[in-house]
This record gives structure tokens, sequence and C-alpha cells, in this order.
């Protein structure tokens, strides 16, 4: 993905509430793996350890009889759960739902990935919540989940039928990032009915993606909470706890969906906010914490001109009329050992090749004279 010129760390607190899928029931919190509570599932299932790892985060469950049902196909009301759940989000409580056809149980889930553009109905606003996810739509849904659109140019996939599906760009982008594979055939099956397991893969394949972007923080881990006097407490977050930030970072809290924003006292070398009312101790030690960091990627540097190639005691000779070599002496080249040296004549840029037998830099151009390579401006970069 393409740099910004600030990077944000959001971190987020995991929902609380299991993915609960067809006729499922929530896991109960555990030690256990998968194949050890899924009747139908071994260390040898395909897929297992997506399985098991996304059943160890209560993002899966399986069926009230015990069994997971790799090899079920997956309804949309049951990845609707799975994504909501991976992603951390909450039910807000003034939520509304614009789409029919949703069970009561996830009404309040389907309208928080509506509007979040994850989940969409069709033509006539029915959410066809026991309707099956396709191969295609689950590329889109999981893409669109974790924000895994790149910036740039997505590579076009080589997958036989990617030409069968208005959603090729997504079926490209889980191809690209190593989320999903195809069939043996050459295939994606772009209108296959996703099997469970194949869908845990790609959910946990984008999971861990997103997750690498979106490391979990909280202020207890990070900094200290004090009672001051009875409602009111103190937040206060060492600098050196965040990881990339600056003195001029914007620092906020997430609590329960409310902001609360912190300043940055040079003295304590701390980011403090001493009048935090409304929350309770518990609440503000797990709010999640926000801030920007300075991009640490490089800007291009501007090349430094080093004179004409007869100011580096450069030699020209002549191949063919219009062509010529030009050799520049290494020791006459105040440069670092990995600069890449160009030279420029008539207003056409040639880059140097470095020969180490000789101690020279290189380079055959175009040019009308032996004066007019001689003159050409040489730059390192």
């Amino acid at each position: 993905m393409a740099f910004q010129p600030k990077s944000y760390r959001k971190f987020m607190v995991a929902s609380a509430s299991a993915a609960l899928v067809g006729s499922a029931v929530a896991p109960a919190v555990s030690a256990a793996t998968a194949a050890e509570d899924f009747s139908d599932v071994t260390e040898d299932t395909r897929h297992y350890e997506h399985i098991n790892a996304l059943y160890d985060m209560g993002v899966v469950s399986g069926y009230t009889d015990g069994t997971f049902g790799p090899d079920n196909n997956l309804k949309r009301s049951e990845a609707a759960e799975m994504i909501f759940t991976a992603r951390g989000f909450n039910v807000d409580a003034d939520y509304e739902l614009t789409l029919t056809g949703v069970p009561d149980r996830i009404d309040g889930i389907v309208a928080e990935l509506e509007e979040h553009g994850i989940f969409e109905g069709n033509a006539e606003g029915e959410f066809n919540a026991d309707v099956e996810l396709t191969r295609s739509q689950m590329a889109k849904v999981v893409v669109e989940a974790f924000d895994l659109m790149p910036e740039g140019e997505v590579e076009e996939s080589d997958f036989s039928d990617r030409g069968e599906t208005s959603l090729n760009t997504y079926v490209d982008v889980v191809a690209q990032l190593g989320i999903a594979d195809g069939y043996t055939d050459g295939s994606f099956g772009v209108h296959d009915s996703i099997l469970r397991k194949d869908f845990s893969k790609m959910l946990h394949n984008a999971w861990k993606l997103w997750n690498e972007e979106n490391s979990s923080v909280t202020v207890n881990e990070v900094g200290t909470v004090t009672n001051l006097v009875t409602g009111v407490y103190s937040v206060s977050l060492p600098l050196e706890n965040l990881d990339g930030a600056t003195t001029d970072s914007e620092v906020t809290l997430d609590v329960d969906g409310e902001t609360v924003t912190l300043e940055y006292l040079a003295d304590e070398e701390a980011f403090y906010n001493g009048n935090v009312q409304g929350y309770t101790e518990a609440e503000l030690k797990d709010a999640e914490v926000i801030y920007d960091v300075e991009d640490d990627t490089e800007e291009p540097s501007e090349p430094s001109d080093l004179g004409t190639a007869e100011d580096l005691g450069g030699e020209a000779l002549k191949l063919v009329p219009g062509v010529y070599t030009l050799s520049i002496p290494a020791e006459n080249v105040d440069v670092a050992d990995d600069a890449t040296l160009s030279v420029t004549i008539d207003g056409k840029t040639k880059e140097l090749e470095y020969l180490a037998e000789e101690d020279v830099y290189f380079t055959d151009v175009n040019a009308d004279s032996e004066e007019a390579v001689l003159s050409g401006s040489v730059s390192a970069n």
C-alpha cells in the first residue's frame, strides 16, 4: 500500500461476542483446540491451522451436534457474524438497519457491516441471510472488511474464469496478497459456493494482514490511570511507550466509541489528561489508544551535480559514428559506495556502470562529438 504523509495506529479491542454460525452456539472459553472440540475436524483437515486459529480467537464456532462442517457451504449470515467478530466491531446502540430479511439475532451485526460497506443487499434491499456466499463474493467481503485494496495498480490474476465475474478485481487482490488461491485446473471458482474451511483460510489470512497494521494496545499496556477524586481520573501515556510517536503526535483514547484527547507535557515526557470524567477506571484502562506517527520513509534524494565528464577526468572513445564510450576514473568521483552515477548529454540521461576491474564508471552514449560527451553533466544519486 502507498505511503501517506502520516500513518495512523489505531489499536483495536476484539469484540466480546463470538461468532454464532448456522445453528451454532458460542464456544466456552477454553484452551482446547478445534481438533479436540469438533468431531469432524482433525489436524489433517485441509486448512486446519486457519480453522484452529479462528476458533482460538473466538471467531468461529461449530454446530450444536459438535461438528464444524468444514465441507459445508457458507451462508451469508454465517459469514457476516464471523467477519464482525474478526474485525472487533461492536453493535451501535442506535443502529439503523435498512436491509430486510435479517434474522433478529444478527440485525445489529448486519447493520454495522452495512454501515462499513462490507455487506450489501440485492436490488430489492434483501440481505439473503440463507443464501450461500460465492468465492468471488467472499473475495470482495474480506478485501472491504479489512481495507486491503491496494492504492496502486492491482496485478491481474491469471485464473481462467476471472472474466466471468464483475468482482474480478477483488479476486485479483486476494490472489496478489496471498489470501486465497484457485483450483488445480487453473480456475478460481468465481461462482462456486465457498466452503467453511476455505472461508476460514481466506478470513484468517486477511485478518493477519490487517492485524500487522493494527496491533492491539490499550491504555493499561502503555500508560497509567489514576483516581484523583471520586469520578475523576488522570491518564498518562509516556512518549517512550508509544512506538513511533513524536511530541507533535495527536493522541486520543477511544472509550466505548467516545473520544478522549490527551496533550503532551514536556516536563513529564508523556501525553496527559488530568480531568477525565464519566468513565470507570476499568473502561479507561481498556480504552483503545490512537495516535499518528511520522512517516519514516525517506524522501528521494536530489541528484548531486559532480561537474562535467571532462572535469572528472573522463575519456571519450568513438566506436562508430554517433556512438562513444565514456569512462570516468572512480578515484576522481567522491561519492558513497552505493551511489548511482549518470551522465546527461543533450538532454538525455544515461546511467554509468561501475567496472571493478578497471575501477572506472563506464557507459556508451549517443553524441555528435567527443566534445559533446566530455561536456556532459555527471550527477550522483
